[in-house]
C-alpha cells in the first residue's frame, strides 16, 4: 500500500497540498471550530499544513506505519493538535458522533474503494459532517493518462445505466498502460467522473459547491469536488 500511495501524488512534504482541492481544504479547514478528518492522509501532507493554519486535525490511515513516520519527522507542537484513526474509514469499528467533524478532505484515495464502500463512505460523511461541513474529494477520472481507452468503456457503461461504470480489474495490463503503473499499481482501480459523484452526493444529502475535471497531464486526470451538508 505505501508504494501505491506515491505513484497517485501522497508523497512527503508539502507540495501535494499545491493541488486547487487540497489547497482549499486546508484554507477551509483553518477557520473550522471543529476538528476535521483527512482521510488516506498518508505523510500529513495536508493535515500538517492545516495544522500551521490552526486546524485540528484527525489523520486517517491503513497502518500505523504513517503515525510512525509523522511522529518521527514532525515537531511536537503540531503533533498536540494531530489525531490519528487506524483502518479502513469504513470499517464497523471506526466512528464519530453525529456533526463532529468540521470538514473531510480526501485526496487521491476514493479510487481504491468499491462502489458499495462509497456508498458507506457518503452515508458516514453525512451523519459526521457539522451542518454546511464540506467534503474535499480529488480522485481518479476515467480520462486519467495511465490507462488510455477506459474513458470509451466508461461512457459505454454509463449509457447502458451501470450506477458505477468506472470499475477496472485489469487497470496495469494491456497497450498503453504508462510504465510508472505498470506491474507496480494494484489491479483494481475505480474511476468515477463527475456525473456519478454527483448522483451519489445527491442521493445522500449534499449539495455542489464545486465539481471539476481538473489536474494531471490532460488536465481532466481527476474529478475535483467540494460538497456541502445540507441542513434537513
Amino acid at each position: 500500500m505505501m508504494q501505491f500511495l506515491s505513484w497517485f501524488g501522497l508523497q512527503t512534504g508539502y507540495k501535494v497540498v499545491a493541488f486547487g482541492t487540497s489547497a482549499e481544504f486546508v484554507e477551509y479547514a483553518s477557520k473550522c471550530t471543529l476538528p476535521c478528518l483527512d482521510i488516506g492522509g498518508a505523510f500529513g501532507a495536508a493535515s500538517l499544513a492545516a495544522i500551521d493554519k490552526g486546524a485540528t486535525m484527525i489523520l486517517n490511515e491503513l497502518t500505523s506505519k504513517f503515525l510512525d513516520y509523522i511522529v518521527l519527522n514532525t515537531p511536537k507542537s503540531k503533533l498536540e493538535k494531530l489525531y490519528f484513526i487506524e483502518g479502513k474509514i469504513t470499517n464497523e469499528n471506526i466512528s464519530f458522533p453525529k456533526g463532529s467533524i468540521g470538514a473531510i478532505h480526501m485526496s487521491r484515495v476514493m479510487h481504491f474503494f468499491t462502489p458499495s464502500e462509497i456508498e458507506e463512505l457518503f452515508k458516514r460523511a453525512k451523519e459526521w459532517l457539522a451542518p454546511d461541513g464540506r467534503f474535499y474529494i480529488l480522485t481518479m477520472s476515467p480520462y486519467h493518462y495511465a490507462k488510455p481507452g477506459i474513458d470509451k468503456i466508461y461512457d459505454e457503461r454509463y449509457k447502458q445505466g451501470v450506477k458505477f461504470p468506472g470499475e477496472i480489474g485489469d487497470f496495469t495490463k494491456g497497450d498503453g498502460v504508462d510504465k510508472v503503473f505498470k506491474g507496480k499499481a494494484p489491479e483494481y482501480i475505480h474511476a468515477i467522473d463527475p456525473r456519478v459523484l454527483f448522483r451519489v452526493a445527491d442521493e445522500h444529502g449534499f449539495r455542489v459547491k464545486k465539481l471539476e475535471l481538473a489536474g494531471g497531464e490532460k488536465d481532466q486526470d481527476y474529478t475535483c469536488a467540494i460538497f456541502v451538508n445540507k441542513v434537513d
